[in-house]
């Protein structure tokens, strides 16, 4: 009986050795990759790593609440910090650095949102001094009335309120009268508006503007590329303004 059943499983075995084979592989693998889960599972790192999610959520949390907190607090001190610096920036400082230097923006813009009675009122007042001005110095008084309309804004800049400078000609090393500080720069201060218009004349036909004296009093257009070229201010294009500025006012009928 047990050799009739030896020699079966021997010939059943040669006959299906591939079948066998082909099975012993295939629970070769899969006891390998049964025996290898069941480590990793039990191992005390795999344990540690499925533990961790939960472990480590409520640190998670914790950051999270804490790294808001550090950013309000760095957002309230950004906040709080412009305050500090705005009086750097108040409305009187804007009007005084608007004011503060010869060069404007758009003085004839600030000219012209003066109203007309203004304007009418400070021409009449200095043209007959703008006409002894001419003759004494040979300037037109259309030149020297415009000059004193763009630089003093019509007698209401703080030049002129200020110091009775109505040309904002500043401090010079031989100048001896008096002085006052405006945008931390020195200006010449008069005791009239007169002074101031004198003062010009002088200013204006000596130095490095003495050659205008050799031009004609009634030449109007030439003082005033006279007076850009010679830089008498820092009013980009100068020339320009001043003889828009006397021929928008008429200001040439002055002229002797």
């Amino acid at each position: 009986m047990q050799s009739t059943l030896s020699t079966y499983i021997v010939t059943y075995a040669k006959a299906n050795w591939f079948k066998i084979a082909l099975a012993s592989i295939l629970l070769f693998v899969f006891l390998k990759k049964d025996l290898s889960f069941n480590f990793q599972i039990g191992s005390p790192n795999q344990q540690q790593e499925m533990l961790a999610p939960s472990l480590s959520k409520p640190k998670k949390k914790e950051v999270k609440k804490k790294k808001p907190e550090k950013i309000t607090q760095k957002a309230e001190k950004e906040v709080v910090a412009p305050p500090i610096q705005k009086p750097k920036t108040s409305l009187m400082d804007f009007f005084k650095s608007t004011f503060s230097s010869k060069k404007r923006v758009d003085p004839k813009a600030e000219l012209a949102n003066i109203d007309d009675s203004i304007k009418e009122a400070y021409i009449k007042r200095f043209a007959h001094v703008a006409e002894n001005e001419q003759k004494k110095f040979g300037i037109p008084a259309s030149i020297i009335i415009a000059n004193s309309l763009v630089h003093s804004l019509a007698g209401t800049s703080s030049y002129a309120s200020n110091g009775n400078n109505h040309f904002n000609i500043s401090c010079s090393r031989n100048w001896a009268g008096e002085k006052f500080e405006y945008g931390s720069k020195c200006y010449r201060k008069y005791d009239n508006a007169w002074a101031s218009f004198r003062d010009h004349s002088i200013y204006i036909t000596n130095g490095k503007f003495k050659y205008l004296k050799g031009l004609k009093s009634t030449d109007y257009k030439a003082w005033a590329k006279g007076l850009g070229s010679a830089q008498y201010s820092d009013i980009d294009n100068l020339s320009r303004l001043l003889i828009d500025v006397i021929e928008s006012y008429e200001l040439q009928h002055y002229d002797l």
